[in-house]
């Protein structure tokens, strides 16, 4: 399975670091846009653990 993601090799070499570089951007452009699109009364702010 890691190996769909470009990180098959233990070591985090140049050419796994600049495969991996653009998708974790893109993830987190993805959750930022979402959070965005969240209507703002469902906007907390905070995270409340159980423990």
């Amino acid at each position: 399975m890691p190996s769909c993601f470009g990180l098959e090799d233990p070591q985090l070499n140049r050419t796994a670091v600049s495969r991996a570089a653009p998708r974790l951007f893109g993830l987190y452009s993805l959750v930022a846009i979402l959070y965005y699109l969240l209507p703002e009364e469902k906007r907390t702010g905070s995270v409340s653990w159980a423990g």
